[in-house]
Formats: C-alpha cells, sequence, structure tokens
C-alpha cells in the first residue's frame, strides 16, 4: 500500500479501482459535479485574493494523479492509496484544505468497504471488515464521534451528489448485468444511498458547523458458499453477500457562516481535476493484474478438478465391485430359474424379455442402494454411472467428465474442450 502525505504543492489521488463497482464508486464523486477552476477572492478569505493550484502524484507511477485549485494562503495534504486490498487490487485518495485561520475547511476520507453476507459461512477475505448493513446517514452518524469529536448531528437530508452517485450506480448494474448473463451468472443488483448531515461541534475555542456528505453504493453479488454438513459430500449453494463502499466528504465553516460560504467552499472542492493519462494508467495496472490472477486462479481449478476426478475414480471403483457382485448373484438366479424353466415349454424371446426386464430392474435398485444414477450422453449415446453427489454432470467429446453438484455450472469456456451435460436415465 503506497501512502503519501503532501502539502502546499503537491497531493493525492486514485481513481481506477481493481472491479468495475470500485472504479464506478471514485468516479461518482466527479461526475455529479461541474469542475471549477476559477474561485473568487471572497470564498477562501484570503487576505491576498489570489488562487493557486496544488498537485497531487501517485509515488507509484511517478505521476500527477489530480490537481486542486485552493486560495494561496491555504495549507493542503493529500495521499494516494494504491495496492492490494481485502479482495484485490484497489486505490482511493483523501485529502483535506483549511484556512489560515483554520476556521475554514474541506476534507475528503479513503473509500471504505465492508460486508454483510447473507450466510456467515460464506467466505470473506480475511483482511475485509464484515458488519451489518448501513444506510448512509447511519454511517455518518456512527462515525461523526471519531472524525469530529464532540459533534452533534443537527439535522439530515439528501446529499447534493445523491442524483450523480445514483446515475453511476445505475449504469454500473446495467454493465455487470450484461457480463454476468454472457458468463452465465446470477445477476448482481446495485444501489446508492448519499446523505447530507449537518455537525455541530467546538474547534478549540471556535464554535463549527460543518457539512458531512456520506456516499454509498452497495453491491448485492451471489457468492459460493459451502452448505453442507461435516462428514457429507462438499455441496456450494450461491448465497448473497452485500458489498458496501462509503466514503464522505466534509466542508466546514464558523457557526453561523457555512450557509452562506457553502458555494465557495463547493467551489473550491468540484476545482479538482483528474489527469487522464494517469487514470488510464491506473485502469491498465489493475487489468494487468487482474489477468495475473486469473491465470493463477485457473491453475488452482485445475488442481482441483483433478483431485476431485481422483476421488470420483475411487468411489466409483468401489461402486463397481459392489455392482459385480450383486450382479453375479443375479446371474446365479438367473441361472436356478433357467434350469428349473428348462422343462416348460416358453417362447424364446418372451422369456428373455422377461429376464431382460428383471435385470433392468435389478440394475435400478442397485443404483437406488448405492446412491447412484445411470447417465447417457445424448450426443454419443455414452452411458455411465456416476454417485448422486454430483447432480450437475459434463462429458467432453474425449470422454473425460466434470462432475458438480453446482446449480447452473457451465464448463463450457470455462475448462478446455467441447463439453455435453449428461442426462439421467433408467436402466
Amino acid at each position: 500500500m503506497q501512502f503519501l502525505s503532501l502539502s502546499q504543492s503537491q497531493s493525492q489521488t486514485v481513481l481506477a479501482p481493481r472491479s468495475a463497482l470500485g472504479r464506478a464508486i471514485c468516479c461518482a464523486t466527479l461526475l455529479g459535479v461541474v469542475l471549477c477552476p476559477c474561485v473568487t477572492s471572497a470564498q477562501a478569505r484570503s487576505s491576498s485574493g489570489g488562487m493557486k493550484q496544488v498537485q497531487v502524484v501517485d509515488p507509484q507511477f511517478n505521476m500527477v494523479a489530480f490537481t486542486l485549485t485552493i486560495p494561496a494562503n491555504w495549507s493542503f495534504e493529500g495521499a494516494v492509496l494504491t495496492g492490494p486490498g481485502c479482495d484485490g487490487d484497489t486505490s482511493t485518495f483523501a485529502y483535506r484544505a483549511w484556512s489560515d485561520d483554520l476556521s475554514y475547511g474541506i476534507q475528503r476520507t479513503p473509500q471504505l468497504a465492508w460486508y454483510t453476507p447473507q450466510d456467515p459461512r460464506t467466505p470473506i477475505g480475511p483482511k475485509c471488515k464484515k458488519m451489518r448493513a448501513l444506510a448512509a446517514g447511519e454511517y455518518g452518524a456512527l462515525i461523526a464521534p471519531t472524525l469530529r469529536p464532540g459533534s452533534r448531528v443537527v439535522n439530515e437530508s439528501e446529499a447534493p451528489e445523491a442524483e450523480a452517485v445514483a446515475r453511476v450506480t445505475q449504469n454500473l448494474e446495467q454493465a455487470m448485468a450484461q457480463s454476468a448473463g454472457q458468463m452465465g451468472m446470477q445477476r448482481p443488483h446495485f444501489s446508492s444511498d448519499a446523505k447530507r448531515l449537518r455537525l455541530e461541534y467546538t474547534m478549540g475555542n471556535q464554535p463549527e458547523e460543518e457539512f458531512m456528505d456520506v456516499m454509498e453504493q452497495v453491491g448485492d453479488t451471489a457468492s459460493p458458499t459451502v452448505t453442507s454438513q461435516s462428514g457429507q459430500a462438499l455441496r456450494y449453494q450461491n448465497m448473497m453477500t452485500k458489498k458496501t463502499l462509503a466514503w464522505v466528504i466534509t466542508e466546514r465553516a464558523p457557526q453561523g457562516r457555512l450557509d452562506a460560504m457553502a458555494g465557495q467552499l463547493d467551489a473550491i472542492r468540484t476545482s479538482l481535476k483528474i489527469n487522464p493519462d494517469w487514470d488510464n494508467r491506473v485502469a491498465q495496472w489493475m487489468k494487468d493484474r487482474g489477468a495475473q490472477r486469473d491465470r493463477q486462479s485457473w491453475q488452482m481449478t485445475q488442481s482441483t478438478l483433478q483431485l476431485g476426478q481422483q476421488q470420483h475414480n475411487a468411489l466409483m471403483n468401489q461402486h463397481q465391485a459392489d455392482m459385480n457382485s450383486i450382479a453375479a448373484q443375479g446371474q446365479q438366479r438367473k441361472d436356478q430359474f433357467d434350469t428349473q424353466q428348462a422343462g416348460k415349454a416358453e417362447n424364446n424371446s418372451q422369456f428373455q424379455a422377461r429376464m431382460n426386464a428383471k435385470s433392468a430392474h435389478i440394475s435400478d435398485v442397485t443404483d437406488f442402494v448405492l446412491d447412484q444414477q445411470y447417465y447417457v450422453n445424448p450426443v454419443n449415446g455414452n452411458r455411465s454411472t456416476i454417485s448422486t453427489t454430483y447432480s450437475n454432470n459434463w462429458e467432453s467429446g474425449s470422454g473425460q467428465q466434470v462432475l458438480s453438484n453446482i446449480k447452473g455450472y457451465d464448463p463450457n469456456g470455462d475448462v478446455p474442450g467441447n463439453w455435453t451435460q449428461l442426462q439421467p436415465i433408467l436402466h
């Protein structure tokens, strides 16, 4: 994780997270505002009336990430936060700017993510935070005492950024739905929430008031969860998990002056400009890192499939031995029956038909007793017996099989080969 703290002339940012969810969140605070590079002298109480542009450099790529225009006599600090997060690479930023007499200021906190799984057994990254879902206003009230000790929430309203965050969230949901459809996965759902809390507190001896804009984007996605009990064959079920991304932007002024100065403080905050070259560089870096993880994941998947095939083969060998024993007993009974019926005048074809029906019935009962199922490949007619531990089974043209109990899983496009789903039949 890279972190850089700068003042006056340089600062931070990172607006290109690994996932589409993270990336849309970063852009949300920008899409709903009009960049305002020119700020009047009144807004910052600058004695000189001049303005200056501060830069934030991403140390990982040694590039200017963004700029902000502030009064000449204001101070500024910012940081770029890029690196591995709880569930993959992430990139975010934070900054603060304040007047020379400390009376006025703006601030943005880094993004924070947490998970709310539907089932406690759903795996969450060991470094990920797990807690209940919180609305934006509720989350703001929770962190306000830490962010501003001694503060109290005076009122709550919709944040000015709400419409922009909702629009970005809707676009993200459409894009993710299309991607999920192409991969045969369950469609994710996204929602947003943006609230403005008005705080009052004392900083030193100065009564202050502050707008705290709390933005959230929540993704509801399906996560494979082991639902089998100890000692049972592994069974997976897709359970929904919420991922909440939240960030905060604040503007403060002396008590009684906040409403009058809101426009000027907004102009400073919205003067933020992202360097497109840097933005593209971060996006490409995350794409490359994602491709590398995909390759590693595929290698792990192959190893898991091979181990599962070995376990299945061992189980099938045992089942085959049991079937051979039962078949031998059945053949013995059939021979005895043939001997008893040898003297009877019975049409040979009728006798054979009866024997075949009995043999098929015995095979079906055997399958039931051994907890297995008879399958046919509808393309080439190949037939096989498979444990009922697996309910979603596929066979390639070369005779290889992928056995699964994950409903809806399709190895085509995921495992090399042309795969056909096997159909359960009776003998």
